[in-house]
């Protein structure tokens, strides 16, 4: 019962138009439907910022829903309730050493296979987590600069409420992944 309920509603969220309709007179809120469907044109990571109680997740999934990953999976990441150690072997895994009874898994980053990656409250990982992230993120945007594939890349959507450029001014988030994204 618990199996064909998550499904049924999985099949509902497939069946929802691409964005909520959203009618506003607004023109703030018509220039973010607007930027929203523009960066979804796009393959490279994405940086979703706004103010505390602004749903930037919702506006990650509208990226993915209007990109051409849309057929593909998505996956959310709560950045803020795993250690560092934790957020590493979900994003990255872990290879089996040989001698010891470690089994290889596969990290998100691989496991999306071409889809998008939404790391909700980007802010809080530790800086040596940001700075794997920036040089993975550095290495995909070389591979697509050589020779344009994004066939099992992810697209990163990182989102959060800070001011990143005040933590990157104060050393507290990693300026080689404010750049990346």
């Amino acid at each position: 019962a618990r199996l064909a309920s998550e499904n049924l509603r999985l099949k509902q969220q497939l069946d929802r138009p691409k964005l909520s309709p959203r009618v506003t007179h607004n023109p703030a809120v018509r220039e973010l439907l607007d930027r929203t469907a523009e960066a979804a044109e796009n393959s490279g990571p994405v940086l979703v910022t706004g103010e505390a109680g602004t749903d930037v997740v919702e506006a990650a999934s509208d990226l993915h829903r209007l990109g051409g990953r849309k057929h593909r999976p998505l996956i959310k990441l709560e950045c803020g309730v795993l250690s560092a150690d934790c957020l590493l072997l979900e994003l990255f895994g872990e290879e089996s050493q040989p001698g010891h009874a470690t089994v290889a898994r596969e990290g998100l980053i691989h496991s999306v296979d071409g889809g998008t990656l939404v790391l909700v409250d980007i802010d809080t990982i530790a800086i040596p987590v940001q700075r794997r992230l920036a040089e993975m993120l550095h290495a995909a945007a070389a591979a697509r600069l050589r020779d344009g594939s994004t066939a099992r890349e992810p697209r990163v959507v990182a989102t959060t409420h800070a001011e990143l450029e005040e933590l990157v001014r104060t050393n507290r988030f990693a300026a080689d992944l404010f750049l990346q994204l």
